[in-house]
């Protein structure tokens, strides 16, 4: 089963956190929040475990935790990675 985590550009580090309900858990820069975000995909392989990336679209979150009754905050951004993630591979 494939294992998916939301990507993120640079310029959408802001608009990320703003949206989050989580925001004072996350890494208060982009750069450090990309270093972790490489450190986790590296342990997850080398314990055969590959994680795909999935664009992160503000909009497309936003709607998702709305519709699902959800906080934005870190489960949602799991469930929004994995259904994404499954709807894409099922294409």
């Amino acid at each position: 089963m494939p294992h998916f985590f939301l990507s993120l550009r640079r310029e959408d580090y802001e608009r990320f956190r703003a949206i989050m309900d989580d925001r004072d858990e996350l890494h208060p820069t982009f750069d450090e929040w990309e270093k972790n975000i490489k450190r986790h995909v590296a342990e997850a392989k080398a314990q055969g475990v590959i994680l795909e990336p999935i664009s992160f679209d503000a909009e497309k979150f936003v709607a998702f935790c709305r519709s699902n009754n959800l906080p934005c905050g870190g489960q949602a951004r799991a469930q929004f990675a994995a259904r994404t993630g499954m709807a894409k591979t099922a294409n």
